[in-house]
């Protein structure tokens, strides 16, 4: 099973609670815990019982859970709306909605950049949709161009251009 506890390396004798999960033919293992307090960091590892003893993994996982509002991606360093706030807006729009948005009580929200963009198409790919109106606006710009996503692809579309519509998805950089 699991031990979990808001302290490193939790045992049987720190733990929250005990989660017995069964093992399945291919030996894997899982479980769901409910009731966790949101932004609260939370250490997991596994743990197995047998007439030798008590047996801790030394693989602890870290997890802290965040409203559904919003995902964290550690790797690229921000927090992403889960969804997007328009999907027919112009860049300079854009750019006014995440700057006025309060997602998650967060109040510094922007447009990605087309790195971060990439990086969260890498990491959340089906949250991005893929017909026409699914150009993902980015706050990236070029000679007065700025860049968008479409299907995992970057392109650039003139920024001032009123008439050009692009979703968009508002990212903060993690504190």
């Amino acid at each position: 099973g699991f031990v979990y506890a808001i302290s490193p390396m939790p045992t049987l004798e720190t733990t929250i609670s005990k989660i017995t999960a069964s093992v399945t033919e291919n030996a894997t293992y899982s479980a769901t815990v409910t009731g966790l307090t949101l932004n609260q960091t939370y250490y997991v590892r596994a743990y197995a019982i047998n007439s030798a003893g008590t047996a801790y993994s030394s693989n602890e996982v870290s997890v802290t859970p965040f409203s559904s509002d919003y995902v964290v991606l550690a790797t690229a360093g921000i927090v992403v709306q889960t969804n997007e706030l328009n999907y027919h807006a112009n860049w300079t729009s854009a750019n006014s909605l995440c700057a006025n948005s309060t997602v998650g009580n967060y109040t510094d929200w922007r447009l990605p950049t087309i790195s971060e963009l990439y990086a969260i198409y890498s990491s959340i790919k089906g949250s991005f949709g893929s017909d026409y109106y699914h150009n993902y606006w980015s706050s990236t710009v070029a000679g007065g161009n700025a860049y968008y996503m479409f299907d995992g692809k970057s392109g650039l579309q003139y920024s001032s251009d009123a008439s050009y519509d692009g979703v968009v998805r508002c990212v903060c950089t993690l504190p």
